[in-house]
């Protein structure tokens, strides 16, 4: 069934084609959202009004398109999406991967945070919550605008869903993404709210790199525990680091099936058997078989080997933090 009509700048009313002269003056452009809104002067000057009213807020560019995003694809509101990923990535600065991060409200980013947050209980935010903006660098008047930019994205979006406005922007669909609820973790990751718990962690992790085993070869076993363990926080994390340390694309795609492939040498099969199988403990009645020991054993010393299971013990770890409380991958 057709939507509302777009009034055409040259149909309009006096009154309404002044309000559209003050979009094409604000946007640079006169879009079908609009032209829509146009069937109302009423509806048109509201927008027109909140939107001049946020923009001399104190949120960037970029956090109010970021705002958009999560908004639109929360509301499955396609225009929405395709108007604020072409804003957002052609004016506002944000890369694509920020623009989809944005959109699957998986970024720790506090404005995102409070954002969501707001979304998914209808405003009705927890204690902890709200604590949570504050202490990441959020003032009253961030919290309030986000507020209402939340609320301006809504009406916009419930507006071009219900008034089903022609998309005129590239084409950005809310299905296009592998999941299209809102990704939030249940929590902070525990060692970050527990006082005195990531300073020992973290020297854990600087310890592992002193028993002479290849850094590449300590990422390996972190990316493959990862895998096995199915922590996608850990496994986003780890293949960034490995391609930091010098590993290349070919082999970290290769990790999950490291058996079947030529690209390890027979030291990293050794490291990468010894992970899978210290971390499937219980997998069979010999957690750790011998001949998967002594294979490590044979490449590596006393302290290279400390050094790997060090690696998987403390990747187990972060995993089983990460993944109980569902972190989102590169949120980190």
């Amino acid at each position: 069934m057709p939507g509302l009509p777009l009034v055409q700048p040259e149909d309009a009313t006096p009154e309404v084609a002044r309000l559209l002269d003050a979009v094409q003056a604000m946007t640079g452009l006169t879009p079908n959202l609009a032209k829509a809104m146009a069937n109302s002067p009423a509806v048109l000057r509201a927008y027109l009004e909140f939107a001049g009213a946020l923009q001399r807020g104190g949120l960037s560019a970029a956090d109010r398109e970021r705002i958009a995003l999560l908004v639109a694809q929360h509301n499955a509101a396609d225009y929405g999406l395709s108007a604020h990923t072409y804003v957002g990535t052609k004016v506002a600065g944000l890369t694509e991967r920020e623009a989809v991060r944005a959109r699957r409200g998986g970024d720790a980013h506090p404005v995102l945070a409070f954002a969501a947050a707001l979304l998914m209980r209808r405003g009705h935010i927890t204690d902890e919550e709200l604590r949570a903006a504050r202490e990441g660098g959020l003032s009253d008047t961030h919290l309030a605008e986000i507020v209402a930019h939340v609320a301006f994205n809504v009406f916009s979006d419930y507006f071009t869903n219900a008034a089903r406005v022609a998309i005129d922007w590239p084409l950005v669909h809310h299905t296009n993404l592998e999941r299209t609820t809102i990704m939030q973790a249940r929590m902070k990751n525990p060692a970050q709210i527990l006082p005195g718990a990531m300073e020992p962690i973290f020297a854990l992790f600087k310890a592992v790199k002193s028993g002479g085993v290849p850094e590449t070869t300590l990422e390996l076993v972190h990316l493959r525990v990862s895998q096995v363990n199915g922590c996608s926080a850990c496994v986003d994390a780890g293949a960034k680091s490995a391609r930091k340390a010098g590993e290349t694309d070919e082999r970290l795609f290769a990790v999950a099936a490291w058996r079947e492939t030529s690209y390890f040498t027979d030291a990293e099969r050794a490291a990468l058997a010894l992970a899978e199988s210290a971390t499937r403990l219980a997998d069979r009645p010999d957690a750790v078989p011998d001949e998967i020991w002594e294979e490590a054993a044979g490449h590596y010393d006393e302290p290279g080997l400390a050094s790997i299971i060090m690696m998987i013990a403390v990747t187990n770890l972060f995993n089983r933090l990460n993944a109980t409380t569902r972190q989102i991958a590169g949120a980190w």
